[in-house]
């Protein structure tokens, strides 16, 4: 019971962090700082705190999982940081919001594409419902429509390929 709690904290905390991280690139590009920037200062951060949390170090076990590794190193971390970062100069941290929150939708089609995955009546009911509860929070009643299309791209970009990692 106890460790169910600190998982759920755990859970918590980075939904927490999760969730700041649009605005809070959003402000750190508006005082200078570049997508790049950005993204290395995030991933140092992140290695730090990796590397306390399990300070072993990987073995090796096949150059296919290595290969493996670096394209998801790739698609899951830089380019849908960068692309995401990037989409927040150009278009309102709402815009990337609201289109990164389509990433499950956008990887489940991606899989019935690719791996011939099964999306059942549902799955859309379901991802409506989802789509529509996101936007209700992100927007919080205020709607307020200005498209960027370069950001707006970027961000889609970003999403394909968080959905292909």
């Amino acid at each position: 019971m106890q460790k169910r709690f600190v998982y759920h904290i755990m859970a918590g905390v980075t939904t927490l962090i999760w969730g700041t991280t649009m605005i809070s690139s959003k402000v750190l590009l508006q005082e200078g700082l570049s997508p790049a920037q950005i993204l290395f200062c995030r991933f140092l951060l992140g290695y730090v705190f990796l590397w306390i949390l399990y300070p072993r170090t990987h073995r090796i076990r096949s150059i296919h999982d290595e290969l493996l590794f670096v394209g998801m190193g790739v698609f899951g971390g830089s380019l849908y940081f960068l692309t995401e970062n990037t989409a927040l100069v150009y278009t309102q941290a709402t815009n990337v919001s609201l289109i990164c929150a389509l990433v499950p939708l956008i990887t489940a089609i991606l899989s019935f594409f690719v791996l011939k995955e099964k999306l059942p009546g549902r799955f859309w009911a379901g991802s409506l419902i989802a789509c529509i509860g996101v936007s209700f929070v992100i927007l919080n009643g205020n709607f307020i429509l200005k498209l960027g299309p370069l950001g707006d791209l970027l961000a889609f970009s970003a999403i394909c390929s968080w959905a292909i990692y």
